[in-house]
């Protein structure tokens, strides 16, 4: 039995409203850095999510706030956050489909397990 992770994207913005609009991650998740200290938002939170999360960072050019994210995913514990566990989003727009395609793809050579084993 297979279980789908099912993210609501009704909130997701079109791609050309979207790039370069720096309002906007500020605008969808306000508290972002203080939920991640409420354990049962971390609890309910998955890779998903987080994946859409990088979407609209790269979108909006907010590329300080890459690197937390990126850290706030690799240390997330258990199978439910590793990078093959995340579920084909099917996502409607094409170009945030390929997008997220390509985040993952990205995170999975810049993880920080990859860098261990090069050493």
């Amino acid at each position: 039995m297979e279980l789908v992770l099912r993210l609501s994207i009704a909130r997701a913005t079109c791609s050309e409203d979207i790039a370069d609009n720096e309002v906007l991650f500020s605008r969808h998740h306000p508290n972002i850095w203080t939920l991640r200290y409420i354990p049962i938002w971390v609890l309910r939170d998955n890779p998903l999510r987080s994946l859409y999360r990088l979407y609209e960072i790269f979108m909006t050019r907010e590329f300080v706030l890459l690197r937390l994210e990126c850290e706030y995913m690799w240390r997330r514990c258990g199978p439910k956050w590793a990078l093959r566990s995340i579920p084909d989003p099917r996502d409607p727009d094409p170009i945030r489909y390929a997008m997220l395609a390509s985040i993952t793809e990205e995170l999975a050579d810049a993880s920080p397990q990859t860098w261990h084993e090069e050493e």
